[in-house]
């Protein structure tokens, strides 16, 4: 491009004709990029994805407006085929407006859908936690859809007359134990990631079909060491090594003293394994007092 510059200046050519006569891009790439350029400018389409798309167009022979297609991307209909979109569609928890528009706003901001729905106070961050940890016990093969489908239409229809928030009883009624949900709830506890950055995260491991560990290390919003720890507490529960609040107690010790995950599980099991035994010392000396 640099050079193309330079060539343009000094031949009076426009850097557009210098790059196309080099043979650097062909006439219809060019063009995709002058249409993709056009709808960001517009504020339709965000920057991010526009770029996705011209790869894609100009690696596959394709039309720009064919790229957005495939990729979900079209503005007549941006996120046709995404799944939250979908299921809060299906449960009716969300108006199909409200949808619609978080939709065009995701397409132009480069959101995701559902951040997009709770900026706009459609859905609350704890109700789409819940359903976002139900999709991704629906990848895990812990539940159906439908079974999701099923029990979220009950949990917002009857909640109220229950006492209970929708996402408790979605909670109550299925199994969405996972080793991501582990490391989120262990993380979102420990005030280590804020509710927001975790409902983005996520989401795009939905979107990208990757595991919540996996997206997490790729945006490093967490210290690397305390992050390393959390992954490796979430494994333990999600096995039922540890309890909830070992390790809470023990992440919040990895965040305070700087000590080794290795270390403070020494500590914890040496202090265990000492309880019992001060609890006989403590008894026998009840009974020789008495």
């Amino acid at each position: 491009m640099i050079d193309a510059i330079a060539v343009a200046v000094s031949t009076g050519n426009t850097v557009r004709n210098v790059l196309i006569e080099s043979g650097r891009i062909s006439h219809c790439d060019m063009k995709a990029a002058y249409n993709a350029e056009a709808l960001v400018q517009e504020g339709v389409l965000y920057r991010g994805f526009a770029v996705l798309a011209l790869r894609h167009a100009c690696a596959a022979f394709v039309e720009f407006s064919h790229a957005l297609t495939v990729l979900g991307l079209a503005p007549q209909m941006p996120f046709a085929s995404n799944k939250l979109g979908l299921l809060l569609s299906k449960i009716g928890c969300v108006s199909e407006q409200d949808i619609d528009i978080a939709r065009r706003e995701a397409l132009s901001r480069g959101l995701t859908l559902g951040w997009s729905l709770v900026k706009r106070n459609a859905i609350e961050p704890q109700l789409l936690k819940v359903i976002l940890e139900g999709l991704i016990a629906v990848e895990r093969g812990k539940i159906s859809e439908d079974a999701l489908v099923s029990a979220a239409i009950l949990a917002v229809c009857s909640a109220e007359s229950e006492n209970l928030s929708p996402e408790a009883m979605l909670v109550a009624d299925l199994d969405l134990a996972t080793t991501d949900r582990a490391l989120e709830n262990l993380l979102l506890a420990s005030g280590v990631v804020a509710i927001d950055d975790m409902l983005f995260c996520m989401e795009v491991a939905l979107v990208d079909g990757k595991s919540l560990e996996a997206v997490l290390e790729d945006f490093r919003i967490v210290d690397r060491n305390i992050f390393e720890g959390a992954v490796r507490l979430a494994a333990m529960l999600a096995a039922s090594e540890i309890t909830p609040r070992q390790c809470t107690i023990l992440l919040e010790r990895l965040r305070t003293s700087g000590e080794p995950l290795s270390q403070l599980l020494n500590d914890m099991t040496r202090d265990h394994q000492a309880l019992p035994a001060m609890n006989s010392v403590q008894g026998n000396l009840a009974i020789a007092g008495s």
